[in-house]
């Protein structure tokens, strides 16, 4: 647990390159400092919050970036210098960390640290109205890529913004904002091989750069840019009610897998969703091609409320990918949900495979209210899981809640009850039994050729430490088959 004696809110956790861990946020000043090592800037208000841990979760370092209004942290990376990239918005006057921008309004803010955490630069842009970032990747040529929405005062109504910066200095090199003539809210970037998925959610009708009508309510949609930030096309996905977008990845096969929530009826046209709900919202996964068709589209979730606010691409071999959602279920023991609801609302986790079908989910919370914002797979095969809690040391919360939110991050083991696949996925230091021939074999002898072994038997158990070619003999009277 990771908290003050107030708002502790974490949106992004990640294993980093030295095999610990970083998680980042916001904190609201109080005047209970928790675990909090380093001064505010200001009273009463929210700075960047960004701890770092050793492989085991202990703190080796955390700080404070922020100045004497309001700053939000809302995605952070680690880039390639050995750094990190964190980007949120400010609304401070000039103070502190903070530099001069836009009064009264949100600015977007990107801070650059070094792997300790000091700054190399910050930058800080935006327009006379409310601007928000939300998420930032490092792109192939060593740039930063930022998306959010700003403002467009002609529709009175937020738009996709993206900005190109150098990643060396800060600078603004090129920005676009995309939208159409109603809200659109872009929560997500991914680069491709010839140029950026922009992936949020949009009310808007067919208008200005939006090319396809809204099925209902709110919409995903999806726009392909160029790299230089140039719209190529789009399109919507949802139905008759309310569609959200939170978060996707580009798959190895070039198109994307996406997740939200939906409460939309499939039967209700016009709508492309064809998985029915469980209850009221429930976590809605997409896969599409790289043109943005669909391939498939799953539901899942319980009775109640479900959600999802991470996706994850997990390749287990080089044909075999599978997905992870991290997110939310306020459902009990129904549908896909298949433990009883500790709290009010429970980190919920779901494992599928390639074509969406559900292989593993878990619930995890205490009492009270918890929810995922980040779900990601470690070098090991282990997994990270982040998010917030207002449980205080009950359920699976194992330690006191510092104030009213705090950050909750756990690892889990990367065998944690999923069935066996058809490739079996097998980490450093487990053991896993090869077999020959599973058939009857009468008359034959085996010789392995086992990382320098020479066993002679049908099955033989490995240890295996790294990438290695493991094949038997198999010799029958007439001739020796490998």
């Amino acid at each position: 647990m990771y908290g003050a004696g107030f708002v502790e809110d974490l949106f992004t956790s990640f294993e980093t390159s030295d095999g610990g861990f970083i998680l980042g946020g916001k904190a609201f000043e109080n005047s209970t400092t928790g675990n909090i090592n380093d001064p505010f800037c200001g009273t009463n208000n929210s700075d960047y919050w960004i701890v770092k841990t050793d492989i085991n979760g202990n703190t080796e370092w955390d700080t404070l970036f922020g100045g004497i209004g309001n700053e939000s942290l809302l995605d952070m990376i680690e880039t390639s210098d050995g750094g990190y990239a964190l980007i949120g918005q400010t609304v401070s006057m000039p103070s502190c960390d903070v530099p001069a921008g836009n009064l009264f309004v949100n600015d977007a803010w990107v801070v650059k640290i070094d792997a300790l955490g000091n700054i190399l630069w910050t930058s800080r842009f935006g327009s006379a109205q409310n601007d928000n970032a939300k998420s930032i990747i490092e792109t192939s040529d060593g740039g930063l890529l930022i998306g959010g929405d700003t403002m467009n005062v002609v529709d009175n109504a937020p738009d996709y913004w993206i900005t190109k910066l150098d990643g060396i200095t800060g600078a603004i090199l090129w920005d676009n904002s995309i939208g159409g003539d109603n809200y659109d809210f872009l929560e997500v970037v991914r680069e491709t091989s010839d140029g950026f998925f922009l992936g949020g959610y949009s009310i808007s009708g067919v208008s200005k750069d939006k090319s396809t009508a809204n099925f209902g309510s709110w919409d995903y949609w999806i726009v392909k840019v160029d790299l230089s930030g140039n719209y190529v096309w789009d399109i919507s996905y949802g139905g008759s009610g309310n569609d959200q977008l939170w978060d996707m990845e580009v798959t190895p096969d070039g198109g994307l897998i996406i997740g939200g929530f939906s409460d939309s009826d499939p039967s209700i046209l016009p709508s492309n969703k064809t998985a029915a709900n469980n209850g009221g919202e429930d976590c809605w996964a997409i896969k599409t091609n790289s043109a943005g068709a669909i391939t498939w589209d799953q539901s899942y979730g319980g009775a109640d409320l479900d959600r999802i606010y991470s996706v994850g691409v997990v390749n287990l071999t080089d044909c075999v990918t599978n997905y992870i959602f991290g997110g939310i279920t306020n459902s009990s023991v129904s549908g896909d949900v298949t433990d009883p609801n500790i709290g009010e609302g429970d980190y919920w986790l779901n494992f599928v495979d390639a074509n969406g079908n559900l292989i593993w989910e878990k619930n995890y919370g205490g009492d009270q209210y918890e929810e995922v914002r980040d779900f990601r797979r470690n070098s090991d095969g282990s997994y990270i899981v982040g998010g917030y809690t207002i449980s205080d040391n009950n359920g699976d919360v194992p330690s006191t809640n510092y104030g009213v939110f705090d950050n909750w991050a756990f690892k889990l083991s990367c065998n944690f009850d999923i069935p066996d696949l058809v490739d079996d996925e097998v980490c450093e230091g487990e053991s896993i039994t090869l077999t020959a021939f599973t058939g009857t074999c009468d008359n034959c002898t085996f010789q392995w050729d086992a990382n320098g072994g020479n066993a002679t038997t049908n099955s033989i158990m490995i240890t295996p430490t790294d990438t290695t070619t493991y094949t038997c003999l198999l010799y029958t009277s007439d001739a020796a088959d490998e």
